[in-house]
This record gives C-alpha cells, sequence and structure tokens, in this order.
C-alpha cells in the first residue's frame, strides 16, 4: 500500500504518507422490519504530521512562521494533534452498496464512483438530517468530513485497488455548517480487506465460540454476497467485527 492525504494550505504542500488503509465490507444481520445489508469498509490513518526526517526541518522555521493568523496555517497546531484518521460510520445510507435481493458482487468495486455524505446547498440549524456524518474523523481536532467524491478502481493484473478520494472538512463548531477546508487522498495497491460481522455485541461475542462465531459469519455472508469465493476466519480487531478474509 502506498498513499498521501494532502490538505490544501497546510504548512505541509507534499501532504502527508499514509500508514494504513482498509477497503472492505461490512455486513449487517436484519434487525427487526429493517433488512440484512452490506455497506463500504473504509478507514486510514496517515503518518504523524512530523515524522523524524522532518523535526530538523521544522527547528530550522522561525517562531513568526510557526504561528501563522489560523490554526490550519500553524505548524504547533498540526503538531499537537499528531495524525489524521477516518473510519466510515456502519450505519450511514450512502455506505450501503447491497441488500438481500441485489448481494454484493466484488467486481463492482471495480470503477466504483459515488459522491457520499454530499453537502446541501441550505443548511440550517434544524436540519436534523445533517447531523451524523459518513465518517468519524480527526484532521485537527474532531474536525468533521464531507461532500466525498471518491472513485476506486482495480488493477487487472495485481487484483489491487487504487483509491481517488477527496472532500471537504473543517466543521468543528456546532452550528458552523461551513467546511472551510479540503482534503484529497491518493493511494495505491490496496488489497480488499475481506469481510466483516456487524452483528455481534462485545457482550454476545465473549459468550459465543469462535466455532460459532465462524458459523454465523458465514450465513450472514452467503445471504448477502453473490460468489464470496473461499474464505478463511479471523477475528477481529474491534469487538463485534470478525472477518472472513480471502484465502
Amino acid at each position: 500500500m502506498h498513499g498521501i492525504i494532502k490538505f490544501p494550505g497546510n504548512p505541509w504542500p507534499e501532504g502527508h504518507p499514509l500508514k494504513d488503509f482498509r477497503l472492505g465490507v461490512l455486513l449487517h444481520g436484519s434487525r427487526g422490519d429493517i433488512p440484512a445489508k452490506a455497506t463500504l469498509d473504509l478507514r486510514f490513518r496517515s503518518e504523524d504530521y512530523c515524522p523524524p526526517d522532518h523535526f530538523e526541518k521544522m527547528l530550522a522555521v522561525s517562531e513568526a512562521q510557526r504561528e501563522e493568523t489560523s490554526n490550519w496555517e500553524s505548524i504547533s497546531s498540526w503538531l499537537n494533534y499528531g495524525a489524521a484518521y477516518a473510519t466510515s460510520i456502519a450505519s450511514h445510507e450512502d455506505m450501503v452498496i447491497a441488500d438481500e435481493e441485489t448481494g454484493f458482487d466484488i467486481e463492482c468495486l471495480n470503477d466504483f464512483a459515488r459522491v457520499i455524505d454530499p453537502i446541501p446547498e441550505t443548511i440550517s440549524d434544524d436540519d436534523n438530517n445533517y447531523e451524523i456524518p459518513a465518517f468519524h474523523s480527526h484532521i485537527l481536532s474532531w474536525d468533521d468530513m464531507a461532500d466525498h467524491h471518491m472513485h476506486i478502481k482495480r488493477n487487472p493484473k495485481s487484483g489491487l485497488y487504487d483509491i481517488y478520494w477527496k472532500g471537504k472538512c473543517g466543521r468543528s463548531d456546532i452550528g458552523n455548517y461551513r467546511y472551510q477546508h479540503e482534503f484529497e487522498l491518493e493511494v495505491s495497491d490496496v488489497p480488499f480487506g475481506g469481510y466483516s460481522g456487524h452483528k455481534l455485541s462485545w457482550q454476545k461475542q465473549a459468550k459465543v465460540s469462535l466455532e460459532e462465531r465462524d458459523l454465523e459469519l458465514r450465513s450472514l455472508l452467503k445471504s448477502l454476497v453473490n460468489n464470496p469465493g473461499k474464505m478463511q476466519f479471523k477475528t477481529g480487531h474491534f469487538p463485534g467485527r470478525d472477518q472472513l478474509l480471502p484465502d
């Protein structure tokens, strides 16, 4: 995996390398009247804003240059917050890519393009439908992200994915619906991260054997995924997020 994320106007015009990037699919079992569905599972984390090989360069910057007029332009502000990361919200409707009727097919991720969480032309403080973003994110403190323009393309030779993703960020105050800044992310050679289950709570997971969890996840896979191929079970890094990975 090779990638970079840029925040135009911040102290690093060349951008920040990505430490990790996940492209996967999250499977949701049916709940009451809500049918089972599959959602896009995306996560990334950048390297530290100021990696060790940049430290001497930063020391050479004058004090005046370190304290620009805005947090976005200030080196010290960025260094205070370490790195950028984002994780897709499991329940966000814009992330839905299949249900029990259509079924998910891995081929849909080749030349996949979508606008996620677009910014409405007019927003007021009474717009409850715009309070939950598609991603949990951290850029400078808890800045939000929106208006994601995403393009995913599969390399036919390697079977890996290249992703171009740009959007808006910067809303952090209640009632402030202005996304003052932009981001641009490019990443290549990303493997498909497999399927994760979003069904077992932490309490239930602790009481269920690995064999039962494997069986439950494979049952969910069968109901939602077309031609899944051979998959190996792996316990998840997050509670309730067991995974089936390609062999």
